[in-house]
């Protein structure tokens, strides 16, 4: 229903229709709903649920929450090459401080160096 109806709305204008945008609101509407269903009939039946099932239905909304940064990498492109970018920055100088770990003959000061620019990265 929510398919058709992006359908019609970009069918008015100029551009055409995102489907990268729809999907990734499908998908998160779609996880939202599956996670606050059991918490929601966990509030509604209060006294008849057993305790030890109220934490799990906490690690389902957890997981929940963790899904949307998997939702986010699979759906939508720039957040992907966002990750590589901030991935490439930090495995560089961490490629540097292992090779000058491995070599016997680096000096001192490079591997301080390396450090601080890790350092400085992870802020």
């Amino acid at each position: 229903m929510l398919i058709v109806l992006a359908k019609r709305i970009a069918d008015r204008g100029p551009g055409g229709l995102q489907w990268q945008g729809v999907l990734t609101v499908l998908l998160t509407v779609a996880i939202h709903t599956l996670v606050t269903l059991p918490l929601a009939i966990c509030f509604i039946t209060f006294m008849a649920v057993p305790i030890y099932l109220y934490r799990d239905v906490w690690w389902v909304a957890e997981l929940g929450v963790v899904a949307n940064f998997y939702v986010l990498t699979l759906t939508v492109t720039s957040f992907r090459e966002f990750l590589k970018s901030k991935m490439r920055k930090i495995t560089a100088p961490l490629m540097r401080c292992f090779a000058a770990n491995e070599d016997e003959s680096s000096v001192e000061e490079g591997r301080e160096e390396d450090c601080c620019e890790l350092t400085y990265l992870m802020r």
